[in-house]
Parts: C-alpha cells; sequence; structure tokens
C-alpha cells in the first residue's frame, strides 16, 4: 500500500460563525479574485481544511475567486483551471471536431473547485454565486508583464515659415522659426544627447559610435558629425565647467591624479583635480 503525504497549509484565522437565511440576508454577496498573499494563504488553507479532496496544488493556467458577505466574511471558493484536451460528451454536445476544437479550446475553462463553506446554509447562495463569476470571469485576467522597447526610429519634424509679399510696399515679410532651428537639417537634441553619451561617459570610438546609430536606428552620422556635435556640447557646458573649476579650488582638499595615455605615438598626460563631489 503506498501512502501518500500531503504539504500541511498553515492556519489562517477567518470567521466560522454559522451563516444561515435567505440570500437578502448577506446581500451583497461579491467575489474577488485571489491576488496577494494573505488571500492566496487563506484560499489554500479553505481548500484543504473543509473538502474531502484537499488541496495540493494547481498546474498551468488558473483563476482563484473568494467569495465575500456584505459583512467581508468568506462564504465560497472557486477555482477554474485550463479545459481538458478531450471530452467526448463536451465535443460531442459542442459539436466539435479535433480542428474545431484545437482552435477554440482556450475559450472553455474547467471548474475545479466549488466550495461552499460549511458554516454557510443560505437558500439559492450557490447558483448566484456561479451565475455572478459566470458573468465576471472573463474579465478576469492572470498578470504576465513583458519589458521590452518601443520600436527605434528616427522621426523628421518640419517647421516652415510662411512667407508674405506686401501688396503695397513690396516688402517680403517671414514668419520666424523657433530659436534652436538655425539651419535647413540638423539634428535634434535627443540624437545629440545620445551621441554625445556613447562617445565621451560610454567611451565609444567614433567609427563604433556611427555604426551603431546605423544599427539600432537606421541612420549613420558620420565621425566629424559626431565631433561637431561634442564640440558644441562642450561650449554649452564651458560656463559650468568654469564653475566646477572654481569651486574645487576653493575647496580646503584636493585630490589631484594623472593619468598617462597614448596619442599619435606620444606619451601624453592627463592631470585631475577631484573633491568628494566634483571633477576637474
Amino acid at each position: 500500500m503506498k501512502t501518500v503525504f500531503r504539504r500541511t497549509i498553515p492556519y489562517v484565522p477567518h470567521q466560522t460563525t454559522v451563516i444561515t437565511g435567505s440570500r437578502d440576508a448577506v446581500a451583497p454577496v461579491y467575489s474577488e479574485v485571489v491576488e496577494g498573499r494573505g488571500q492566496s494563504k487563506l484560499f489554500k488553507y479553505l481548500l484543504s481544511r473543509y473538502p474531502y479532496l484537499g488541496w495540493s496544488g494547481i498546474v498551468g493556467k488558473n483563476m482563484k475567486y473568494l467569495v465575500f458577505d456584505r459583512e467581508h466574511n468568506p462564504l465560497a471558493c472557486l477555482l477554474f483551471g485550463s479545459a481538458a484536451w478531450k471530452s467526448a460528451p463536451r465535443d460531442n454536445f459542442i459539436g466539435w471536431d479535433a480542428a474545431t476544437r484545437a482552435a477554440n479550446l482556450q475559450l472553455l475553462t474547467n471548474n475545479m473547485r466549488f466550495l461552499i463553506l460549511p458554516w454557510v446554509r443560505v437558500l439559492h447562495l450557490a447558483s448566484h454565486i456561479l451565475g455572478q463569476v459566470a458573468r465576471r470571469i472573463s474579465s478576469g485576467y492572470e498578470r504576465r508583464q513583458v519589458f521590452d522597447l518601443p520600436p527605434i526610429k528616427v522621426e523628421t519634424t518640419e517647421h516652415q515659415a510662411e512667407k508674405k509679399l506686401c501688396p503695397h510696399c513690396g516688402c517680403l515679410n517671414k514668419a520666424s522659426f523657433p530659436e534652436e532651428v538655425q539651419q535647413p537639417g540638423q539634428y535634434g537634441p535627443r540624437l545629440k544627447a545620445i551621441a554625445v553619451y556613447l562617445s565621451q561617459y560610454q567611451l565609444l570610438p567614433y567609427e563604433r559610435t556611427s555604426e551603431l546609430f546605423a544599427d539600432l536606428f537606421g541612420h549613420q552620422r558620420s565621425q566629424a558629425t559626431l565631433i561637431n556635435t561634442n564640440q558644441a556640447c562642450y561650449e554649452i557646458l564651458e560656463p559650468v565647467e568654469e564653475k566646477i573649476k572654481q569651486q574645487v579650488m576653493d575647496s580646503p582638499v584636493v585630490y589631484f591624479d594623472e593619468t598617462g595615455m597614448g596619442i599619435n605615438g606620444k606619451r601624453e598626460w592627463l592631470h585631475g583635480a577631484s573633491t568628494e563631489t566634483l571633477t576637474c
């Protein structure tokens, strides 16, 4: 004789006072999808303690419901799982052949457990709960999240400045463009920021940065353009750099370092000065 050991489900406190009478005495009855550790522990304990089938876990897709009365006392548990792949009485009743069943089986679910708690004796409660859950089960859900990037592409925004010729004096008047739009064709601030970040912070060589733009964005930038972008960023940040230098010089403690590197076949040195929060 084979002995089967079942895992013991820890006790979860719950109301067991006898509930009797008509459905109006407990209305409104409401069902909740089991979510969170608290509800999950209560659901597992109730199914392991009261029905003769017990609880040994569930495999595959499933939906769990707890049903409560107006005082938030548990009344029932329902468990739905994936429908059986083949069931001759069911398939014959619906009129399914093998191909139709394979295409539509995901539209069915199997009611694996339906427990009215033993101290609950309310007339017509079971049919009311089944009807309520059947109406909402299609709106229930199982969460699965996928974190991904949206399709990456370069967008072109065209600005148009209207020109008007004065019919009286013949003077040509032209509307102004946004201040940052200075050229007939130019790169926007986000594209420039990525280029500076890749080449200056991630230390990618210009050639590989250019390749990355072509591979990811479908838009290749020349090395000369990348150099010009870095130069423009340097000029914008020059006032910030001067402020950092001044704060470093005013600091009572400064750390100095030098790093050697080869440039055009010669040994050059990069000197740095820093504090706990600033580096120049």
